[in-house]
């Protein structure tokens, strides 16, 4: 009979941990989640220097160095190998904050795809002469393509930016003031939108900016050791496709994920946009229902065959490893969650 093939489970969670330590200090609490805490307790805690989800990701599929979201991500949605360094230029909206401009990421503007056509059409028109052409892939996902001369700028994740302060962030590396000079120039050319009037009558906040993120080509080798692949997030649609494996939504609960089998990886992004809205009530109830449809089964399963080795991932600290013994580690109590953020 043939032996059956270890069961591993990789487990990304971006948000997991990203204002625990703000939020304690702020608020006193945020919540028990037993399993989860039963399971970061007895896991061996490997220090990661908060890459952010993007490059969690690439690195599973041995993907290393600057993260080519733009071009993974494209192919994701358009199924297009195009040739070219393509980079996110994703609208969103700056908000000013006592010191610096804060932002407010794609998902939060509910984008019409008309309206995205209509602004892209003005940025295209302003950013002619410089031989640029923004591409409205999707209403809230916008991708530009570089000139060969161009450049590849320095750039920050949108999901390690998002609700939060954009100066520290901003595009570095040589041609990094041409990119500063752009994005001042298009918040002018936006501001006064007939689109972004009228969104400002109807409530929805603005489309006053661009972020752009992620510039690169296609990565020409994917190494990708995963029998399954669950997630939501276009990246690793993108990721998978070049690996030439498929990818399954994410399911409800763990259980689906425990009947398979293999080498599995889960992308479980359902906190990261209550973490960039520095939203803790909703995490929380998020959390809940991770505690109950995840990390529970999780914490029962392991060690059996159905789950002999975990690990996860929480994109901005540890990397946390539970190996079959572990759940024997008795001397390990459960500690709050605030005991595990970076």
């Amino acid at each position: 009979m043939p032996e059956r093939a270890p069961s591993v489970l990789y487990l990304v969670v971006p948000g997991l941990l990203d204002r625990v330590a703000g939020w304690q200090a702020d608020f006193g609490d945020v919540g028990h989640y037993p399993a989860l805490e039963w399971l970061l307790a007895r896991a061996d805690a490997e220090q990661e220097q908060g890459a952010g989800v993007e490059a969690v990701l690439c690195a599973l599929f041995g993907v290393h160095g600057p993260v080519p979201a733009g071009a993974l991500r494209r192919l994701a949605l358009t199924g297009r190998r195009d040739p070219g360094r393509w980079m996110c230029m994703d609208p969103v909206h700056l908000e000013a904050g006592m010191k610096d401009l804060v932002l407010t990421d794609p998902g939060q503007l509910h984008l019409q795809t008309e309206e995205a056509r209509a602004l892209v059409g003005r940025i295209n028109a302003y950013l002619a002469d410089d031989a640029l052409q923004v591409e409205a892939t999707t209403a809230d996902r916008w991708h530009l393509c570089l000139p060969e001369s161009m450049p590849t700028p320095d750039t920050v994740s949108l999901s390690r930016v998002s609700g939060r302060p954009i100066n520290a962030f901003l595009p570095a590396g040589g041609d990094a003031r041409f990119w500063h000079r752009r994005l001042n120039e298009l918040q002018m050319l936006l501001f006064d939108a007939p689109e972004n009037r009228a969104r400002e009558a109807r409530g929805l906040p603005t489309v006053n900016s661009v972020w752009p993120w992620g510039a690169g080509g296609l990565p020409g080798t994917v190494h990708a050791p995963f029998s399954r692949i669950y997630g939501d997030d276009p990246l690793v649609a993108g990721l998978a496709r070049c690996a030439d494996l498929s990818v399954a939504p994410l399911p409800d609960t763990a259980e689906t994920v425990l009947a398979g089998g293999g080498t599995r990886l889960v992308c479980l992004d359902t906190l990261s946009g209550d973490v960039a809205r520095d939203d803790l009530e909703a995490w929380q109830a998020g959390m809940e229902g991770l505690e109950a449809a995840w990390f529970a089964p999780l914490r029962r399963a392991l060690g059996s065959s159905a789950l002999r080795h975990l690990r996860v991932y929480s994109t901005c600290g540890p990397v946390f490893d539970l190996v079959p013994g572990a759940r024997w580690r008795l001397w390990r109590r459960a500690r709050p969650l605030a005991a595990f953020a970076p």
